[in-house]
């Protein structure tokens, strides 16, 4: 937070604040900074959008429960923006939610590009970005420190709350790279993180 009054120039050409990702290991979802449910993540697995082998394939397990992988994010009270890039692997639906509370939610459709479902008070967005990849955000207000899940799902996902109780079978997921959480409206993705933000 402390240097989002400064300004940089985007690949766009426009002005925009100088934000800090706050989410830690944003291209290794394998780091124990996620906790994992029923959930496989394997390593490199993808070529991300930036043309290195970093992407990571989060697999549902083939227990019949929820599948989700999250990050807790320290943060003071405000309106934040989660984004994530995302791309089919199996399975062309995905869903981000605020794991620790009831209803934050958004989920997308990787095939048709749309946004699915989402609870209120948010703005979401889906924005391909070549190769068959997509980033995807939700922005919101939060009061505090901020729990990111990021679920994949079956094609008999329709709407509602994307958490629910289904098997894989530890193949098909979704190639993850890029989890940033900052402060306000999305800005370009701020990384790689490791240990700090």
């Amino acid at each position: 937070r402390s240097n989002d009054t400064a300004s940089r120039v985007n690949s766009s050409g426009l002005i925009e604040k100088v934000r800090t990702n706050q989410v830690l290991y944003s291209e290794d979802l394998t780091d124990s900074a996620y906790t994992k449910f029923s959930m496989i993540v394997s390593a490199n697995a993808g070529t991300a959008p930036d043309g290195t082998t970093t992407a990571d394939k989060i697999i549902p397990t083939t227990s019949n429960t929820n599948h989700l992988i999250h990050t807790n994010v320290i943060t003071s009270a405000g309106e934040y923006s989660f984004s994530v890039y995302v791309k089919a692997a199996g399975y062309s639906k995905v869903g981000m939610r605020e794991s620790q509370s009831v209803g934050f939610f958004a989920s997308f459709d990787l095939t048709s590009a749309t946004i699915l479902d989402s609870s209120s008070d948010q703005n979401n967005t889906i924005t391909s970005v070549g190769n068959g990849w997509f980033r995807i955000t939700s922005t919101r207000s939060y009061n505090g420190d901020i729990n990111l899940g990021l679920i994949p799902l079956p094609d008999s996902y329709t709407s509602g709350q994307p958490l629910f109780g289904y098997a894989g079978d530890e193949v098909s997921g979704i190639l993850a790279w890029g989890a940033q959480m900052e402060y306000g409206v999305p800005t370009q993705y701020i990384g790689p993180t490791t240990s700090a933000a």
